[in-house]
């Protein structure tokens, strides 16, 4: 938890340098009647839907099966709403097998090492 917190303080930090407006630590109601948190939601604007991030500084499996399901549960009351997965792999890379279970799953996702060429993309 504590290395979770300072990279999410790392991605505040990151959205605040590049203007990117967001509300942290929002919850969505899932199908399950469960109630899931997620770190960041960036509101909609005339040229983007919402999106939602969650930040993920331990890139694993568990990780990512949480998110998986956290966000099928809830996606149905977010219709318009995409996901991004926001990786740390500052420290090793991001296994292969990570990435593509997000992307079988139509997640979004942003390397921290690479979050500069998506700035832009947040930030509108």
């Amino acid at each position: 938890p504590y290395v979770q917190n300072l990279f999410c303080e790392d991605v505040v930090s990151w959205f605040d340098t590049n203007e990117i407006r967001y509300i942290q630590d929002v919850q969505f109601s899932g199908k399950s009647g469960l109630t899931h948190k997620f770190d960041f939601s960036i509101p909609k604007s005339k040229k983007s839907a919402e999106r939602i991030v969650q930040a993920i500084s331990n890139p694993n499996r568990e990780n990512t099966q949480n998110l998986i399901f956290k966000w099928f549960d809830t996606k149905e009351n977010r219709k318009q709403s995409t996901l991004i997965a926001l990786l740390n792999d500052t420290e090793k890379a991001v296994p292969a097998s990570i990435n593509d279970a997000l992307c079988n799953y139509g997640i979004q996702i942003i390397s921290w090492n690479n979050r500069q060429n998506y700035s832009d993309l947040l930030a509108s």
